[in-house]
């Protein structure tokens, strides 16, 4: 997770594999999605996530 989308932004914290995470927008900028983990607000790349229900 890093604070701006690109691989330059300094990572703000590592998520490990299967972690759910809140995508705040599902428009994509350079390839990364804005999300929230816990209180953190970041970027990933969008590669990394998969989407699953909510119900």
């Amino acid at each position: 997770m890093g604070n701006r989308p690109s691989v330059y932004g300094d990572d703000l914290a590592h998520i490990p594999l299967g972690t759910k995470v809140l995508v705040s927008d599902i428009q994509s900028r350079n390839g990364f999605l804005p999300v929230q983990y816990g209180s953190l607000k970041g970027y990933v790349l969008e590669k990394y996530l998969k989407f699953v229900s909510m119900s």
